[in-house]
């Protein structure tokens, strides 16, 4: 929490590594088993990405963390469209404040964010919404502000990966 200029790179950049890419070195790691295995037994499997509710808009004294859950948010909706005719549910959740150390780890003045929510309700809501949505809000405020821009998002993200399946079908025949 504070002024970009004013915190350390250090802190930015550790940002980036925990909130990007360790869930991308993750998934990398695990997808693939996961899939192969699914497949093998004819289940599905899941991947939750947790996201922000930030995710949506730029925030002033949060720019790293909030652009950071934006690229998770991006990346899972980009990896849904991808991975849609197997048997694998992504979901990013999209939650308000939570109530953990996060509040005073980050610097943010007054402890605890107001409105933190507790951990176990924003994992019962996420658990609850993987397999139904790609993106989940685990509080009424969030949902409200954002899902019309989710769901608008989710289309657009259909359409293109539409739009390059039928591309890639074509070269594939033109190639054979």
């Amino acid at each position: 929490f504070g002024a970009f200029l004013e915190n350390e790179p250090e802190h930015g950049e550790a940002t980036v590594l925990v909130n990007a890419l360790a869930p991308m070195a993750l998934a990398r790691a695990l997808l693939p088993g996961m899939l192969s295995r699914a497949e093998a037994e004819g289940r599905r499997c899941g991947l939750l990405n947790v996201a922000s509710s930030l995710a949506f808009t730029p925030t002033p004294y949060a720019a790293i963390y909030a652009a950071t859950k934006a690229f998770v948010l991006s990346w899972t909706e980009a990896l849904a469209a991808e991975l849609a005719r197997r048997p694998i549910d992504l979901l990013a959740v999209c939650p308000g404040p939570v109530a953990t150390h996060f509040a005073k780890r980050a610097g943010f003045p007054g402890g605890q964010l107001p409105g933190a929510q507790q951990p176990d309700t924003v994992a019962r809501c996420a658990l609850a919404a993987l397999g139904r949505r790609t993106v989940a809000f685990t509080e009424p405020a969030s949902a409200l502000a954002f899902r019309p821009a989710s769901d608008l998002r989710l289309l657009a993200s259909g359409g293109i990966a539409a739009g390059l399946d039928l591309y890639r079908a074509m070269r594939e025949r033109r190639a054979s």
